[in-house]
């Protein structure tokens, strides 16, 4: 993992940003593949789905709703400010 963070760590100072995050994203990938892999030799049993995770729908959706509402509003505050910005600077 050590040789992943120093590639991207130099690709990073020499301003080549894409292929830092191109390193990074393949080392994700590898390790996602590998867990995978792992789970799939484990040759788990599916359990019968019972309507148990319904009751905590409503909980979940308020939280959902109270992301996007909070992700809008800090969207559009920085919309706003980038907006201003210009003004802000001065001659």
């Amino acid at each position: 993992m050590l040789a992943f963070v120093n590639a991207t760590a130099l690709a990073l100072l020499v301003e080549v940003e894409f292929i830092g995050i191109v390193f990074v994203l393949v080392y994700v990938g590898a390790i996602a593949v590998l867990f995978l892999f792992v789970v799939m030799m484990l040759q788990l049993k599916v359990l019968s789905s019972d309507r148990t995770w319904l009751r905590y729908a409503p909980v979940g959706g308020v939280l959902g709703l109270l992301f996007f509402v909070e992700l809008a509003w800090a969207l559009q505050r920085d919309l706003r400010m980038r907006a201003l910005a210009p003004t802000l600077e001065g001659p």
